[in-house]
């Protein structure tokens, strides 16, 4: 079952920037390689006692006898920035305070199974790095570097800039049913790194952003949403794009394991 919806949420958390290109895999003086991973997950440890809610991560999700799997889950970025601490105000393309890593855009497939996918490099300069801001968008911008995405990724839709699949069990007898879900929206976030990664140009470190597509169908009361309603749904469409906008999470992880440092 394919199903396609649109929604934009707009925080207007970011200035425009310009994109720049890709770091060579060498950091100049005074810089540090700086890598961004992403993973599917809360980017939190597994929590201590089953007693406690249930812990949206990798795994499937049960509530109230219905199961979520989620087996596939891609996203479109735009833009990605890494901001020192002290900076003021939000990032407008690349400079003294504003780290950009190369986008525009790009095509994040996060691993299934939990683990960690590096996607991107930068040379960050010495300093103290607070916030990681990225722009969730749609591949529909008319310039090169949209017309190189859509040909590297021919079967994308150009109106989608999120894409999950897996299985949904509504407890209703019939089984796990398979979904397959693009989803049209954009979404600007602006995530603080606690404690700030501090970047001495010793070597190298990493950020992940943990992406938790799980949340994305949990209901306001708690229950699940099931993905195949979503089509004839614009209410369930909203709540879906709203836990998008508050699914991701960034920290450090030098060591590349899906948990904060």
């Amino acid at each position: 079952m394919s199903v396609a919806f649109g929604r934009r949420i707009l925080p207007c958390l970011l200035g425009a920037g310009l994109i720049a290109a890709c770091s060579d895999g060498s950091a100049p003086n005074g810089t540090s390689q700086t890598t961004l991973s992403f993973t599917k997950g809360t980017g939190a440890s597994p929590a201590p006692s089953a007693a406690v809610a249930p812990s949206f991560s990798a795994q499937p999700v049960t509530i109230n006898g219905q199961t979520l799997a989620i087996t596939q889950v891609q996203v479109v970025l735009s833009r990605l920035e890494l901001e020192r601490a002290d900076h003021a105000g939000t990032c407008l393309g690349e400079s003294v305070d504003c780290q950009e890593f190369s986008a525009g855009p790009v095509l994040v497939d996060l691993p299934v199974d939990a683990g960690v996918t590096t996607t991107l490099s930068t040379a960050a300069a010495e300093g103290t790095y607070g916030k990681v801001e990225l722009k969730v968008d749609v591949p529909d911008e008319d310039d090169a570097a949209t017309t190189a995405f859509l040909a590297a990724h021919a079967s994308w839709p150009q109106s989608a800039s999120v894409h999950v699949a897996g299985t949904f069990d509504a407890n209703d007898g019939a089984g796990p049913q398979p979904f397959d879900a693009y989803l049209s929206g954009e979404a600007e976030l602006e995530m603080e790194l606690n404690p700030p990664v501090v970047v001495d140009a010793t070597g190298t470190f990493n950020v992940t952003v943990a992406i938790d597509p799980n949340a994305w169908f949990l209901a306001s009361g708690g229950s699940l949403i099931d993905p195949r309603a979503l089509a004839a749904n614009t209410e369930l469409q909203a709540s879906v794009w709203a836990n998008i906008d508050s699914s991701f999470h960034v920290f450090e992880d030098n060591d590349k394991d899906g948990l904060d440092d």
